[in-house]
């Protein structure tokens, strides 16, 4: 039989059986004209039900239905049910049907009974189904999204409904409360929010309501309490609502929804929002300054003066303005001239990149008028033919100005409060070299430097971004600590295919945010990149975000020799800029990325309060960024939890699962981090507990003994509990602090190449640990796998790295030579437990490891160590 409905003009095929109660055929799908199948029941003993599948072209699959008389194929059915296996759910073996439902379902003019559950029906559901003299819709267990059609109310037959474990949104329709009939209503598991229908006590009949598991928000209306179906649940998952609005009574003779209701606390009345003020506004005089395109051959070239460069033009204004406007009034930036010089194909070999020539950017000037000063006496100076001829005079290079605008304008950045600093879209995109191993090394094309991924980033991008717009920075594997060039003897820097280059393009102007990632998401970009760069590189990630506005952009130039003391930030030490002794005479790393540039302080103490190490981190497979700048690689062991930090009063858990990391040409077997432990005494000696899968879709969960658990699943003012501060923060990045001791975080980020079918919706946890005063000299020495590292001294200790060489490999580090101990003697037997052989939650005081007992290579603070993982990939911050 199944081969007959493989014939392309079949209509209608009969079949005898016994007992048919169910029937999906995969071949059906290839059959648009056929009407019907059909089950005869002569000659059994018992009527069978009869099976049919009507050529309804939306459906994914061709499915089966199952109908209660002989004629399927005239739409006179009243039942269908096309239920699938709730075994069977997770199994992709199965005959489940998918699709959408069409509105052709409608035709069905007489069906009373619909059940389509445990399927993988889609899309929204279909407004026809209002016209059905339904008495019971089962939609339970598929993928349904949108609304509840508000139309729903007009089933006024309606005894039984089930939307339960779909992905609807939206509110719940004041409507459903007019269905009189209604026994059976299941929403549970569903995006619902909103507030429970005020008049859901009409649903006097209702034998069964569930709405666990939802969004559900505010007071609970009065007339629920006079519901008593013989199930009522409400409270689970629904952590948002609020308290019931009328009277509990005696709890002996109370209904089912009324001591349900008395279950669920007052929530606090929400704070009004702050009211909202004008953003400061202010006019600015708008010009701008650049080389002459005419006469430049005949003119002098090296006439007494000032070269062209963003300082010049500001030392020439600042000194012509009228006396009240101020050196903080003036602004001048550099961007290369329109759109800079594109890139012509078929350049020679190296594809020589655009020179630093001053005569390549053009350099806007804004001057902010304020105080005393007015508008006209701006516009008097810069547009006086004197002002030109004396900048013209002042710089070497032939300049001249553009055309002198105002503007009334946002206060900018440095003006502006510093609790609100304005903030910017920007997409990011990561760039790293991929698979190295088989790929061919030296093609023509640009070495793989932060220089080309600019060159070729900003010759792609729409008309209207400026080259000011897009920053390219390079950062080891992981996102770590900003490479400085050139620096000092005996430091190599690491390979271009060890690095991540993090490109940041500002959306700014008429430039929309989805004109730049159809550009950077499109498989030509990617290709031209890989062509235009001598290294096989590729695109890791696209996202897009909001940050703060960055410093002014301003080409590249030798920095000013430092004219007062200045101490800088380099390597995570604060240096003297000029003294060689401090590793900054003039000519150093230090001296020529750090002095003169507006980042550096007057004095030490005041350098040192900002120049600090970064956070310690586990990323990915997972990779230890460790305290002092070590590395290791940690496997642990598939669902087994450790202990990750270990402080005074303090515990930071994390449980382990294995996992496949697949690669386009290579695939590692190894670990991830899938959930965070947080367990924490506060102040006044209670015991906080949080929890944190980066499976669950509740977020965060707080839990103290006594206390209902809460959940924090978007980004809100922080829960405080005495001095602990626990906030779910922006890209699903949950963080605990203790004041003035720790600050303890983990994120939910995707597998890396999320695009690859074998990585796909996976995910996994990174997590970073912050102290907040000095650890390493605490008189109880923090411990665990990555907190033992707080030993009081500035040496890297690192351990055992795994291979990334090969096709397949499965991982094996376990952080050997830079952990006290075995591995194994870092699990924890349950999640919240804070018992191990090294720990410190109770303790009153405890000496740090003994380093010399360790194997692992150890090096200075500061000094790199070339060690890369096996699957190091680009991190996210």
């Amino acid at each position: 039989w199944e081969r007959s409905w493989r014939r392309p003009h079949l209509s209608l095929q009969v079949l005898a059986a016994n007992q048919v109660t169910r029937f999906v055929m995969a071949a059906f799908p290839k059959h648009s004209r056929a009407v019907g199948f059909k089950a005869s029941s002569h000659r059994f003993r018992s009527a069978v039900r009869l099976l049919v599948w009507v050529a309804l072209p939306a459906f994914a699959h061709g499915e089966g239905f199952l109908c209660d008389n002989y004629n399927c194929s005239d739409y006179t059915q009243t039942t269908m049910i096309l239920a699938g296996d709730e075994v069977a759910e997770g199994d992709p073996q199965q005959f489940l049907i998918s699709g959408t439902l069409p509105d052709d379902i409608a035709l069905f003019s007489v069906l009373t009974d619909m059940r389509l559950l445990y399927n993988r029906f889609s899309g929204t559901i279909s407004k026809a189904i209002t016209d059905l003299p339904l008495e019971t819709l089962d939609l339970f267990t598929n993928y349904f999204s949108g609304t509840i059609p508000a139309d729903l109310s007009k089933l006024t037959a309606l005894q039984r409904l089930d939307l339960a474990r779909n992905a609807l949104s939206g509110t719940i329709p004041e409507g459903l409360t007019d269905l009189a009939l209604l026994r059976i209503l299941f929403l549970k598991d569903n995006e619902i929010s909103g507030t429970v229908p005020r008049q859901i006590g009409k649903l006097s009949r209702l034998g069964i309501l569930e709405f666990t598991s939802m969004a559900l928000t505010g007071p609970i209306p009065e007339s629920f309490g006079g519901l008593d179906p013989e199930i009522c649940a409400l409270q689970e998952g629904n952590p948002e609502l609020s308290c019931y609005e009328g009277e509990i009574s005696d709890f002996r003779e109370s209904t089912s929804c009324l001591r349900e209701a008395a279950q669920i606390p007052c929530q606090p009345p929400s704070a009004p929002p702050p009211p909202s003020s004008p953003p400061p506004l202010e006019e600015v005089v708008q010009f701008t300054v650049s080389c002459e395109t005419v006469g430049v051959a005949t003119r002098r070239k090296l006439q007494d003066g000032e070269p062209l460069s963003t300082d010049s033009v500001f030392a020439y204004v600042s000194t012509t303005m009228p006396e009240d406007v101020a050196d903080r009034d003036i602004v001048v930036t550099a961007v290369r001239n329109g759109r800079g010089r594109r890139l012509q194909q078929g350049e020679p070999e190296g594809r020589r990149l655009q020179d630093d020539d001053p005569c390549d950017f053009d350099y806007p000037v804004e001057v902010y008028v304020r105080g005393d000063v007015t508008i006209d006496e701006v516009l008097v100076v810069v547009n006086a033919p004197s002002f030109e001829a004396g900048l013209d005079d002042f710089i070497v290079e032939p300049v001249g100005i553009g055309e002198v605008t105002t503007a009334v304008v946002l206060v900018p950045s440095p003006f502006a409060p510093p609790s609100s600093p304005p903030l910017q879209e920007v997409v990011f995109v990561d760039i790293a070299e991929i698979d190295s191993n088989g790929r061919r090394r030296m093609q023509d094309g640009v070495p793989l430097s932060e220089e080309s991924v600019f060159a070729y980033v900003s010759t792609t991008m729409p008309d209207g971004v400026a080259d000011r717009d897009i920053i390219v920075s390079a950062v080891r594997g992981g996102r770590g600590r900003r490479l400085q060039e050139d620096e000092l003897n005996g430091r190599q820097l690491q390979d271009p295919d060890d690095l991540v280059y993090l490109v940041d393009i500002y959306v700014r102007g008429d430039v929309t945010s989805d004109e730049i990632l159809n550009v950077v998401s499109s498989t030509a970009w990617e290709a031209g990149l890989d062509a235009f760069i001598a290294e096989p590189v590729g695109v890791l990630s696209v996202a897009l975000g909001l940050q703060p506005t960055p410093a002014p952009f301003s080409p590249p130039s030798a920095p000013a020799p430092a004219t007062r003391t200045e101490y800088v930030c380099f390597d995570v030490h604060c240096r003297l800029c000029g003294a060689a002794a401090d590793g900054c005479a003039m000519g150093s790393a230090c001296y020529v990325h750090r002095c003169g540039q507006g980042l550096g302080s007057s004095t030490k103490t005041e350098c040192e309060q900002t120049c600090k190490a970064p956070p310690a981190r586990a990323r990915k497979d997972p990779h230890l960024y460790l305290p002092h700048g070590a590395r290791a690689d940690f496997r642990g062991a598939h669902n087994a939890t450790f202990a990750m930090l270990s402080a005074k009063d303090v515990a930071f858990n994390v449980k382990v699962l294995g996992e496949d990391f697949n690669w386009a040409k290579r695939i590692v077997h190894g670990t991830k981090m899938a959930a965070a432990y947080w367990v924490v005494r506060t102040s006044t000696g209670r015991l906080i507990k949080v929890e944190y899968d980066c499976t669950s879709t509740l977020g965060g969960v707080v839990r103290e003994t006594g206390q209902r658990d809460i959940y924090l699943k978007k980004v809100e003012s922080p829960l405080t509990v005495d001095n602990v501060f626990i906030a779910m923060m922006e890209s699903k990045k949950l963080v605990v602090t203790v004041d003035g001791k720790w600050t303890l975080s983990a994120s939910v980020s995707p597998i890396p190449f999320g695009n690859l079918a074998a990585n796909k919706n996976k995910k996994l946890l990174d997590i970073e640990i912050e102290p907040l005063y000095d650890a390493d000299r605490d008189v109880v020495a923090p411990h665990g796998i990555i907190g033992q590292a707080y030993d009081g001294d500035d040496i890297g200790i690192h351990g055992k790295i795994d291979s990334r060489r090969g096709d397949e490999t499965t991982t094996t580090a376990q952080a050997e030579g830079a952990i006290e101990g075995a591995w194994e003697e870092y699990m924890v037997s349950s999640p919240f437990s804070t018992d191990f052989k090294y720990s410190r939650f109770d303790a009153t005081s405890a000496k740090p490891r003994d380093v010399s007992k360790l194997t692992g290579t150890k090096t200075p603070w500061g000094v790199k160590k070339q060690t890369v993982g096996a699957t190091d990939l680009p991190e996210v911050n």
